[in-house]
């Protein structure tokens, strides 16, 4: 990725209708430091005049200023906003995604509490998890050194992998079928179509996955496809990534 294209996700923030923050993840911090509520509260009142006086029925979707966006989504109760610098298309869509299915659920979740909320933070104790499982990609951050097996053993739910931007060509191309990966396979007891399948899977996915959740889905024992995910690795075939929460 060039440096023109690369992605930063800010700030996230739920509010409530009136401006009121109910929640602030700070990804990574921008220019200047602005408080949390002054920012929701600027949002909401954007929001608020671009339905009133802008000629359309359609809600307020989103500001740009040079290359960092606000990407909004509209709730009944509570809208949801998202500044980032998103150069590609793709990944505005599925940050948008993610911020609209975040924002469902969590108005799904307090329902009862979000038509007449009172102010109180501590009635939404679950919104912390929900942004961490909708924005985990935001939250992940490449190791300096590849972790050894045993570490990744012992912490299977803070490491994820995903597949390098040409990780199909060196795969197909070169190391699929070479010699060194059927000695490996052939060591570690390891189907070639078993490693087809992570593979496979890993490239398809629209983010990182952890070690447990690719172990499930291709039905290969953890051990085997810690080994499997380590040694890809180690080819820049697959890429490792740990959890950090913000």
């Amino acid at each position: 990725m060039s440096e023109q294209e690369t992605e930063e996700i800010y700030e996230l923030l739920l509010f409530y209708r009136d401006g009121r923050c109910i929640h602030h993840t700070k990804f990574e911090s921008l220019p200047v430091e602005v408080d949390e509520d002054l920012i929701s509260g600027f949002l909401s009142a954007v929001s608020q005049f671009a339905t009133d006086v802008l000629p359309s029925d359609k809600p307020l979707k989103e500001i740009k200023k040079g290359d960092i966006k606000v990407v909004y989504e509209v709730g009944n109760n509570v809208s949801a906003a998202l500044i980032a610098s998103v150069p590609r298309e793709d990944l505005l869509l599925r940050y948008r995604s993610s911020l609209k299915d975040l924002l469902v659920a969590f108005e799904t979740e307090y329902l009862d509490v979000l038509a007449d909320w009172k102010g109180d933070l501590s009635v939404f104790p679950l919104v912390v998890e929900m942004v961490r499982e909708h924005f985990r990609d935001a939250q992940l951050t490449k190791p300096e050194e590849l972790p050894s097996i045993e570490e990744i053993t012992e912490n299977q739910e803070i490491f994820y992998f995903g597949c390098s931007g040409d990780a199909e060509k060196t795969w197909n191309d070169f190391y699929r079928q070479s010699r060194g990966f059927q000695i490996f396979l052939e060591r570690q007891d390891i189907r070639q179509s078993k490693a087809d399948d992570l593979f496979n899977f890993l490239n398809s996915q629209g983010k990182k996955m952890n070690s447990t959740e690719i172990a499930k889905a291709i039905d290969l024992p953890i051990d085997k496809t810690i080994s499997l995910l380590v040694n890809l690795t180690r080819r820049k075939i697959v890429e490792i990534f740990r959890f950090t929460p913000k």
